[in-house]
C-alpha cells in the first residue's frame, strides 16, 4: 500500500487562509466592515480566528469605558488569533491608562499581566505593579485569595501562569497549594477546590499552570480526554459550550494531545456566526449550539482553541490589521481559474463547506492537481489501476497506513458549470480534466450514493469598490503572519508589506541584512528585480530569460531580471531605448506604469492592456497630460495607489523602498483577488 500526502500550501493559492483543521468558512454573501472607529483599517479574511478577533475589536471600539478585564481579554484574543496587533496596541494604551484600576482583584491583576506580556509590555511599570500585586496577595498557605479569603482555583491558575512570565516565576507555594486542592478521585478541579471536581474550565487552566511550572498534569489531561464528548465538545449533554471546549482544547494542545485538541477546535468552529448572520454578528461565537449566551466571552475564549498556552501568547509576529469575515464571493472570478468546493458536513455536522479558488490552471492538470492548487492538503492511495483520494485536510481520520474509513464512507466527486447543476463525475480525479471557469466539488458520503456539495453554484456578485483613491489592503496577497526580519521598520505603516515580501524573498535587506533602509530611494535596476521575483512568487515560475537589450546593464546583479522583463514588455529603455539607466531613481508615475504592466502580464502572459480594467475616472489633478496617467488611474480605481495628504498624487516624486513594498503588495493583492496569482504563504 502506498499512501501519498500531497500539499501545495507553500505556493498554491487558497483564497481562504487557514489555521488548523477545517479553519476556513464558506465565503458567501456580501459584507462591508461594520462602521466603527477602526473599520477603515479592517481587512477581509477567511480565517475564523482573525475574524473573531476583528469582531472583538469592533465591540471594544463601541464600548465607551471598557473595563480592565474586557481590555485584557481582548488583547489575549488578538494575540491568540495572530492578528489585530494594532488593535492590541490601542487596547494596551487604554489598559495602561487605568493604572491601579486594572489591578483591583487578583483576577484582574493576573489577566492584566498576561495581556501585557502578550502585547510586548512585560517590562512596563504597570506590569511591575501587577506582578507586585499578585505576589503581595499570596497568603501563608500559598493561596491567592479571591474576595473574602475565598479559594478560587481558576484565578489561582491564571495568577501562576501570569507570574511565570516574570523573571522570578511563580512562587513554589502557589503551585503547591494548587496541587493540594485537586480532587484525588479523578485529577480534576472545581472552582472552590476539593471534591467533587469535574469543572472543565478550572481543570484546563490548572493543567496549563502545572505544565508551565514543570509539575506535570497527566491526571488533569486524562480527565479532560475522558470528559470530551464524541463530537469533540465539552460540557454535559445539552449544555456543551464554546468556553469550556476552547479552554480544554488549549490545554490539550499544550500537553501534546493534538488529535483531541483538533476535534475540540472543529466543534468550536461550528459555533461561529458566519456569512448567513447579520453583518454586526459575523465572526462572533455563540456559547451554546442553540443559544447565544455571553457572546463576548465566548468569542474571546473561542480563539484559544487553536492557540498556544495563555502565558506563551505573543503578538509580536501577529498581523497588524484588524479583520472581518470575508463574505465576498470566494469562487474564482468568471472565466478565471477553477473554483473548488469541499463539503465536510457529513463528517462534521457543525462545520461549513469550504470554497476556494485554484487560480492558475495549466494544461494537463487533473482533479487532484486542482484540489491542491486551491490549497487543500490531500492524502491519496496508489492502486494498481490509478490514484484515489483518502483524505482531504486530514479528514476523515484514518488508521496509520489505511486509506478507507472504517465506516465505509468515501469522498464523492462532482463538477458543475457556473450557475448550473452538480453532476457526479463518471471518472476519477486522476483522469478528470477540469476546465477553466468550471467548479469542482468534493463531498463526504457516509454511504453510496453520495449527495452533492451543499453549495450553490451561482456565486454572489462582487462587492462594489469604494470611490478612489482608497487602500485595498494586502490581506489576499499576504494572509499570514510573517517574521520580523529587519530592525529598522518597527512602527512603519509599511511594515506589514515589507515583512510579507521579505518572507516571499521578493525584497531583501541592505549590506547589513538586519537593515531594510526604508527611506532610501528605489533604483530602476532594483525595481526590476523586485518585479521579477514578484512574478515568480505570483506564478510559481521564473520569467523566461531575455536577450541583451541595453548597453548599460552588463555585469549588473539585475541584468537577467531587466532583460527578462524587457522581453515580456514590462519595462522599457530611456532616451533612444538603448539604455536602461539602472541606477536612476524611480518616480511615483513611472512606478505606476511598471506595476500596471506587471499585473497585465500576470493576467494572460501578455502586456496588452487587458488588466487592470480600463477606467474613465480622473482620480488626481496633478498627473493630467502625463503618459503615466492612464496607469495611475487604473491602479487608483483598484486601490493599489493612493494620493498624498493634500489629495495630489505627486507623480514626479521619487518612490522609496518602504513605499514600493506597499505598492507592490497591493498589486499582488489585486492579482490574487482576480485569481491570476498565488498569495504569499
Amino acid at each position: 500500500m502506498h499512501l501519498l500526502t500531497r500539499s501545495r500550501r507553500g505556493g498554491a493559492g487558497r483564497r481562504l487562509a487557514t489555521r488548523g483543521p477545517l479553519a476556513a468558512l464558506l465565503a458567501v454573501g456580501l459584507i462591508a466592515p461594520v462602521a466603527t472607529a477602526s473599520a477603515a483599517a479592517d481587512v477581509p479574511t477567511g480565517d475564523p480566528m482573525p475574524a473573531a478577533a476583528g469582531w472583538v475589536a469592533r465591540q471594544l471600539d463601541a464600548t465607551s469605558s471598557p473595563s480592565a478585564v474586557q481590555l485584557a481579554d481582548a488583547i489575549l484574543a488578538f494575540a491568540a488569533s495572530g492578528s489585530a496587533r494594532d488593535a492590541g496596541d490601542a487596547a494596551l494604551t487604554k489598559l495602561t491608562a487605568l493604572g491601579s484600576g486594572a489591578l483591583s482583584t487578583p483576577g484582574d491583576a493576573a489577566k492584566t499581566l498576561l495581556a501585557l506580556h502578550a502585547q510586548g509590555a512585560g517590562g512596563s511599570p504597570l506590569a511591575t505593579d501587577a506582578e507586585a500585586a499578585l505576589r503581595d496577595a499570596v497568603d501563608g498557605d500559598g493561596k491567592i485569595p479571591f474576595g473574602a479569603d475565598q479559594t478560587q482555583l481558576f484565578v489561582q491558575s491564571l495568577a501562576i501562569l501570569a507570574l511565570e512570565t516574570t523573571a522570578g516565576g511563580a512562587p513554589e507555594a502557589t503551585v503547591d497549594f494548587l496541587e493540594a486542592e485537586v480532587c484525588g478521585d479523578d485529577g480534576s478541579y472545581r472552582v472552590a477546590g476539593g471534591c467533587p471536581g469535574g469543572d472543565v474550565d478550572t481543570t484546563a487552566v490548572a493543567a496549563q499552570a502545572l505544565i508551565a511550572t514543570e509539575r506535570g498534569a497527566a491526571d488533569q489531561i486524562t480527565f479532560l480526554l475522558g470528559a470530551q464528548n464524541a463530537d469533540g465538545s465539552f460540557g454535559p449533554a445539552g449544555d456543551e459550550n464554546t468556553n469550556s471546549t476552547a479552554l480544554a482544547a488549549q490545554a490539550l494542545r499544550y500537553a501534546g494531545e493534538d488529535d483531541a485538541a483538533d476535534d475540540a477546535l472543529d466543534w468550536v468552529l461550528g459555533q461561529q456566526r458566519g456569512c448567513e448572520a447579520k453583518a454586526a454578528d459575523r465572526g462572533s461565537f455563540t456559547t451554546y449550539t442553540d443559544a447565544p449566551g455571553n457572546v463576548r466571552i465566548a468569542t474571546t475564549q473561542a480563539v484559544f482553541a487553536g492557540s498556544a498556552a495563555l502565558h506563551e501568547l505573543d503578538a509580536s509576529t501577529s498581523a497588524s490589521a484588524t479583520a472581518y469575515l470575508n463574505c465576498t464571493d470566494a469562487f474564482c472570478p468568471p472565466g478565471a481559474g477553477v473554483s473548488v468546493v469541499v463539503d465536510f458536513t457529513a463528517l462534521l455536522p457543525n462545520s461549513a463547506p469550504t470554497v476556494a479558488c485554484a487560480p492558475r490552471i495549466s494544461s494537463g492538470m487533473n482533479g487532484f492537481d486542482v484540489l491542491e492548487a486551491a490549497g487543500f492538503d490531500i492524502t491519496t492511495f496508489e492502486f494498481a489501476f490509478g490514484e484515489a483520494i483518502c483524505a482531504i485536510e486530514g479528514r476523515p481520520k484514518l488508521a496509520d497506513g489505511e486509506c478507507f474509513h472504517s465506516s465505509g464512507g468515501f469522498w464523492s466527486y462532482w463538477t458543475a458549470e457556473r450557475g448550473g447543476a452538480w453532476d457526479e463525475y463518471q471518472v476519477g480525479a486522476a483522469d478528470s480534466t477540469p476546465q477553466v471557469g468550471s467548479i469542482e466539488g468534493w463531498a463526504w458520503a457516509p454511504s453510496w450514493p453520495g449527495d452533492a456539495p451543499r453549495v450553490s453554484t451561482t456565486p454572489l456578485p462582487d462587492a462594489p469598490l469604494p470611490a478612489p483613491p482608497f487602500d485595498r489592503g494586502i490581506a489576499d496577497a499576504c494572509p499570514g503572519s510573517y517574521p520580523r526580519t529587519f530592525t529598522d521598520i518597527a512602527g512603519s505603516v509599511h511594515e506589514g508589506a515589507i515583512r510579507c515580501l521579505a518572507a516571499a524573498e521578493i525584497t531583501r535587506g541592505t549590506s547589513d541584512p538586519s537593515k531594510y533602509a526604508p527611506r532610501d530611494d528605489v533604483k530602476r535596476g532594483q525595481l526590476a528585480s523586485l518585479l521579477a521575483r514578484s512574478y515568480e512568487q505570483a506564478t510559481g515560475e521564473a520569467l523566461p530569460a531575455g536577450r541583451a537589450r541595453f548597453s548599460d546593464v552588463a555585469g549588473s546583479v539585475h541584468e537577467r531580471n531587466i532583460n527578462a522583463l524587457a522581453a515580456a514588455g514590462v519595462i522599457k529603455g530611456v532616451g533612444d531605448g538603448t539604455r536602461f539607466a539602472p541606477n536612476d531613481t524611480v518616480t511615483r508615475a513611472q512606478m505606476a506604469s511598471l506595476l500596471a504592466r506587471f499585473v497585465d502580464l500576470l493576467d494572460d502572459d501578455r502586456v496588452n492592456g487587458s488588466f487592470p480594467p480600463a477606467t474613465n475616472r480622473d482620480v488626481f489633478g496633478d498627473d493630467d497630460g502625463s503618459v503615466h496617467e492612464p496607469a495611475i488611474n487604473r491602479l487608483a480605481v483598484q486601490g493599489v495607489v493612493q494620493g498624498r495628504r493634500d489629495g495630489s498624487y505627486g507623480p514626479n516624486a521619487d518612490v522609496t523602498r518602504d513605499q514600493v513594498a506597499t505598492f507592490l503588495a497591493r498589486s499582488l493583492d489585486l492579482a490574487v483577488d482576480a485569481a491570476i496569482a498565488y498569495p504569499v504563504r
